[in-house]
């Protein structure tokens, strides 16, 4: 029998600026929120071998999420561009941070 998986849902609003010249802000914040069961913990089994368990943190019930980029044109098919991802939790943070090229042929 299938276990409940928990559902997801998000609120929240995306910015994002006209193309000024050659350079362009992108952001995204919001609100995630689990329901339901929100335990990791799985058994798995790989074909006819033995099960195994695979233990994770749990998915909070609340959390802010927010995204950011800013993107340069180099050229009509070259962007680069630098950005941040993060979600604050009751338990703890997350942060990433990414860096982009972009080459279109």
């Amino acid at each position: 029998m299938r276990q409940p998986r928990p559902i997801p849902s998000r609120g929240g609003f995306k910015l994002e600026t006209p193309q000024a010249g050659s350079f362009q802000l992108r952001a995204k914040i919001g609100w995630q929120h689990g329901f339901g069961d929100r335990a990791a913990d799985k058994a798995l089994r790989l074909g006819s071998a033995a099960l195994f368990v695979v233990e994770c943190a749990p998915l909070s019930r609340n959390a802010g999420v927010f995204d950011g980029e800013a993107v340069w044109r180099l050229s009509p098919a070259t962007t680069i561009g630098a950005g941040y991802s993060g979600m604050i939790v009751n338990a703890g943070e997350t942060h990433a941070a990414k860096a982009t090229l972009t080459v279109g042929f």
